[in-house]
């Protein structure tokens, strides 16, 4: 018996996609695809915000900065009222600014400031002062003064409040306890503000006022921190070292525009 067969030929289909943008995959069309850039997207950096709490920038200077101040003497004794007043005698003290350097550049060659689409240099300029800028406001606020400004948290005779061996996360009481160290010295005057990081505002917000009560919180909707405005940036350290904690966090509060700050040439 002879059988007869009918064959059919199914007919391939084949899609060029935008796919295969390699040597290996050269049945695709993602080889004529061209790639546009625009822009240059910079990194994130700590926040500078020393000047926006109102501290005391000097700029331009050439040589040393003496600021001179006065250093109260003894006080006037009550007298009766035929008695010979007593003299009273100030002295004089010497708060003195010196340039510290921060230097630093970015080598570019010829060839890619020639074939780059982007302004890079102004880029690359702009990335830099990003940079320094961060690396001075954490000495702002940390600085040993060696090499590098003398921080509030190094500086001797400022009034300090622990929140616990440890450290604690900051309640009612401790803020209470910083604005009263600030009034014991007699600068509950001015510019006075809060700053800390990142970190503490998150738990600030979570923070009740009054213990077992969640009706208002430390850092509560109307953006007041008992009562004063307070600033944020993570040039305030989260990694401070108390007792057997290295991952303690630091709140400042006081009256900044007493807190000088000097500018030699940028």
């Amino acid at each position: 018996v002879r059988r007869s067969g009918y064959s059919r030929r199914e007919a391939e289909r084949r899609d060029m996609t935008a796919t295969g943008t390699t040597s290996t995959t050269l049945d695709q069309g993602g080889m004529t695809i061209a790639t546009e850039k625009r822009g240059l997207l910079d990194d994130f950096f700590n926040a500078s915000i020393i000047r926006q709490a109102g501290a005391t920038v000097h700029e331009g200077l050439v040589g040393k900065l003496g600021l001179p101040r006065l250093v109260a003497g003894t006080a006037p004794a009550k007298k009766t009222e035929n008695a010979a007043a007593d003299e009273v005698s100030p002295t004089t003290a010497m708060l003195s600014l010196q340039a510290k350097r921060l230097p630093a550049y970015i080598d570019i060659s010829e060839s890619l400031l020639k074939q780059s689409s982007q302004a890079l240099e102004a880029i690359l300029g702009t990335h830099l002062t990003n940079q320094m800028l961060a690396v001075q406001e954490a000495a702002f606020f940390h600085g040993g003064g060696t090499s590098e400004a003398y921080g509030i948290a190094g500086t001797s005779g400022i009034g300090s409040v622990a929140g616990g061996t440890d450290g604690l996360a900051p309640t009612l009481a401790h803020l209470i306890a910083l604005e009263t160290a600030v009034d014991t010295a007699n600068a509950l005057l001015g510019n006075l503000r809060y700053v800390s990081n990142g970190q503490i505002r998150g738990k600030l917000k979570g923070t009740p006022k009054v213990a077992s009560t969640d009706s208002r919180m430390l850092l509560d909707s109307d953006g007041l921190l008992n009562g004063y405005s307070p600033l944020f940036t993570n040039a305030v350290s989260r990694t401070l070292t108390t007792g057997a904690s290295s991952v303690a966090s630091a709140i400042f509060f006081g009256n900044f525009a007493d807190y000088y700050v000097g500018y030699w040439g940028g």
